[in-house]
C-alpha cells in the first residue's frame, strides 16, 4: 500500500527525495562549471583575434593582472620577459650587480677628461696632461676603448689651459641590468642616453650626437605632447651591433617585424637597436663584384685603382647614411613612445606611427625629402595615391608592411608623412592634430576610437569633412 509520498529506501539508506536534491546540486555544478569554461574559453577566443588584428583592446588586456600572466604563458604581446625597473636603492641591489655599477663607474671615470685647453687658433681640446715643462705641454685625448691621441703643443701656443670638474652621470639599476645583459660590451653614458656597443668609438660618437639632435629637435616640435612630465623619465637605452648575426639574432627574438632592416625600436624591451650598415653583407659582395669588374675592365692598375677607391668611397658613404636615417627613424619612434605621446596600448593606426617618425627622419626634422615628393607627385599623376581612409583606417601587426609590394608600402609611408607634413605646417591645424592625438591616445576614449573611422575622428578635430580634409591633401601634395 502507498501512501504519503513515494519513498523507497536505497543501498545507503537515502531517499530517493534526496538523491534527486543531490543530482540537481550536482547538476547545477556542473553546468556552473561549464558556463565558466565557456567564458573563460570564450574570451581567450576574443583576446586572440584582438591578438591577430592588432586591436588597442588587446595591448590595454596586456596591462592589466590576467593579462600579464597569460601574456607570459603563451607570449603575447612579445617576448616573455619581466620588466626592468628604471631604478632600485642601493641597499637593495645583489653583490653581482654592486660590482657591475662599481666597474661601470670607474670606466665612465677613466674616460672623463681632467683638463681643457684652448690653443691660441682657437682649437679646443679636452683630456689629459701627460708631460708639462715651461716650453710645451704633451697633451693626450682618449677615444674610449679605440686609443688615443697625443700632441706636442708649444707652451706660446696655449690660449687657455685649466681643470675641468670631472662628474659621472648617474647609473640607473636599467644600465646595471643592460650592461649585465651584454658584459663583453662598452657603456657610454651621455643623458638621456645610455649605449652599449661593440663598435669604435669615432661611430658610436657620431651615432650620439645624431641622437641627441634629433631629441633637441623632437623637444622643440611635441614638447606640447610631453605626457610624463612629472614622472621619472626612463633612460632611452641603445645597443650598437658591428656584428651582423648577432643583430639578427637579436632582431628575430625581440622585433614584432623581423624584416632585413638595419635597426628596430622594441617597445616592451624599450631599446632602440642598430646595426652599422658599413658592416653588411651586401656591402661586402658589392666590393668584391667591384673588384672583379675592375679587374676584366682592361684600365691600368693605377686607373683601377682610382676607380676602385671612388666607389667603394660612395658605397661606404651610402651604408653610413642608411645607418644614420634609419637612426633618426626608430630613434624617433623610441621618443614618441618614451615621452608618452603614443599611447600604451597601441591605439594609434600605422600611419600616425610611420608619419610622424618618417617626419623626424630628415634632417633637420621636418624638412622636405625630394625622394619622397617625387614619389607621391609620380603617384598623383598616375592616380595609384592610397584613398585617405584606407590608409588612416589601416592597422596590422606587422604595420605597413603588410600593405604588400615594396612600391604600396613605400607610398604608404610617403603619404603617411605627407598628411603629418600637411598637419604640421599650419600652427592652427597642428594644435587640432595634437588635441587628436591626445584624444586618441587617452584609454578612456577606446570605445569610441574602436568604432570610429579615423578620418572622420581627425575632421572633427580640425572642424572639417572627411571630403574636404582629403580634397586639401590631395591639393598639399600636388604644392609639395
Amino acid at each position: 500500500m502507498l501512501s504519503g509520498f513515494f519513498c523507497i529506501p536505497g543501498r545507503s539508506g537515502v531517499t530517493l527525495e534526496k538523491r534527486v536534491a543531490m543530482y540537481k546540486r550536482r547538476h547545477k555544478g556542473r553546468l556552473l562549471r561549464l558556463l565558466v569554461l565557456g567564458l573563460l574559453l570564450a574570451g581567450s577566443l576574443q583576446v586572440y583575434r584582438w591578438s591577430r588584428t592588432n586591436d588597442p583592446r588587446f595591448y590595454l588586456f596586456l596591462q592589466s593582472r590576467p593579462g600579464k600572466i597569460l601574456g607570459r604563458i603563451f607570449h603575447w604581446g612579445g617576448p616573455a620577459h619581466r620588466p626592468v625597473p628604471e631604478n632600485k636603492p642601493e641597499e637593495e641591489l645583489t653583490g653581482t650587480e654592486r660590482a657591475v655599477m662599481r666597474k661601470m663607474r670607474q670606466q665612465m671615470l677613466a674616460r672623463r677628461a681632467r683638463y681643457r685647453l684652448v690653443t691660441a687658433e682657437g682649437r679646443e681640446l679636452a683630456g689629459w696632461i701627460v708631460q708639462s715643462n715651461s716650453q710645451y705641454v704633451v697633451f693626450e685625448e682618449k677615444y674610449g676603448a679605440s686609443g688615443a691621441l697625443r700632441i706636442r703643443i708649444p707652451a706660446a701656443r696655449i690660449h687657455i689651459l685649466e681643470p675641468v670638474p670631472v662628474r659621472v652621470p648617474p647609473i640607473t639599476y636599467r644600465d646595471i641590468r643592460f650592461q649585465m645583459e651584454f658584459p663583453s660590451m662598452q657603456f657610454y653614458k651621455k643623458p638621456p642616453y645610455s649605449i652599449l656597443t661593440d663598435e669604435s668609438f669615432f661611430h658610436v660618437e657620431r651615432s650620439v650626437r645624431t641622437l641627441q639632435e634629433l631629441h633637441a629637435e623632437f623637444m622643440r616640435y611635441f614638447r606640447a605632447l610631453v605626457a610624463r612630465r612629472n614622472s621619472p623619465l626612463p633612460s632611452l637605452q641603445v645597443l650598437f651591433f658591428s656584428n651582423e648575426q648577432q643583430f639578427r639574432w637579436y632582431q628575430k627574438r625581440y622585433c614584432r617585424i623581423p624584416e632585413p632592416t638595419s635597426g628596430f625600436y622594441s617597445p616592451s624591451l624599450r631599446r632602440l637597436v642598430i646595426y652599422n650598415e658599413k658592416r653588411t653583407g651586401w656591402l661586402r659582395d658589392l666590393e668584391e663584384d667591384l673588384r672583379k669588374s675592375t679587374e676584366e675592365s682592361g684600365l691600368t692598375k693605377p686607373e683601377a685603382a682610382l676607380r676602385k677607391r671612388k666607389i667603394e668611397r660612395a658605397l661606404l658613404h651610402e651604408a653610413e647614411e642608411k645607418t644614420f636615417v634609419t637612426l633618426r627613424h626608430e630613434g624617433a619612434h623610441q621618443l614618441f613612445f618614451a615621452y608618452g605621446v603614443h599611447s600604451d596600448f597601441r591605439a594609434e593606426n600605422d600611419w600616425l606611427l610611420e608619419g610622424l617618425a618618417v617626419f623626424m627622419e630628415t634632417r633637420p626634422a621636418g624638412r622636405k625629402d625630394p625622394h619622397r615628393v617625387s614619389t607621391l607627385r609620380k603617384a598623383a599623376k598616375e592616380n595609384r595615391l592610397i584613398p585617405l581612409k584606407r590608409l588612416m583606417d589601416f592597422r596590422h601587426v606587422r604595420g605597413l608592411l603588410a600593405l604588400g609590394s615594396s612600391a604600396k608600402v613605400e607610398l604608404a609611408y610617403c603619404q603617411s608623412w605627407a598628411l603629418v607634413h600637411y598637419l604640421m605646417a599650419d600652427p592652427v591645424r597642428r594644435n587640432a592634430f595634437f588635441e587628436y592625438i591626445r584624444y586618441v591616445r587617452d584609454p578612456r576614449h577606446l570605445h569610441e576610437i574602436v568604432r570610429s573611422p579615423r578620418l572622420e575622428l581627425l575632421a572633427r578635430f580640425l572642424k572639417s569633412t572627411p571630403e574636404g580634409i582629403t580634397r586639401k591633401y590631395r591639393a598639399y601634395i600636388g604644392r609639395l
